[in-house]
């Protein structure tokens, strides 16, 4: 049995891995203890990385629109340590505030954001990505995991 993370802190997916294709690829384990649940984010902007079909969140304390994305809790070390593989060197977790949306509660979160300044541009689109992109995103986990 796996000891749960001694963190209370849930992670906010906001990219590919809320794509459940690509949670089960990077976790690579049973994750049905891991709970997930719609949940929004206001004060960033969510923008396509130059290169890359994968998203980042930029901070925008202008920003009105929110972001969706998936709330994950009950994650263990070891589910912590592959999403952070994954995310690779230029991502860290840093906290922030997201809302639940079945029940609208502001909760303490973490994200993965940019360590360092990117070239960013434009909105990225999830569904817009499922359907033309995550195949082709999914052949180049299988071949390298630290690719996003």
């Amino acid at each position: 049995m796996q000891k749960k993370l001694n963190i209370t802190t849930p992670i906010f997916f906001y990219g590919t891995l809320r794509a459940p294709e690509v949670r089960a690829r990077v976790l690579q384990e049973d994750i049905s203890q891991l709970k997930v649940c719609e949940a929004l984010i206001i004060g960033f902007k969510i923008c396509k990385v130059v290169g890359a079909t994968y998203p980042a969140l930029a901070i925008d304390p202008d920003a009105k629109h929110p972001i969706t994305g998936l709330l994950a809790k009950n994650l263990t070390k070891t589910m912590v340590d592959k999403l952070d593989l994954f995310e690779g060197q230029n991502y860290g977790r840093a906290p922030i505030k997201v809302t639940v949306i079945n029940d609208s509660k502001v909760q303490r979160a973490q994200a993965y954001l940019p360590k360092t300044l990117m070239n960013l541009y434009g909105e990225w689109n999830f569904e817009y990505w499922y359907k033309h992109h995550m195949s082709e995103f999914l052949m180049s986990l299988q071949n390298n995991c630290q690719i996003k």
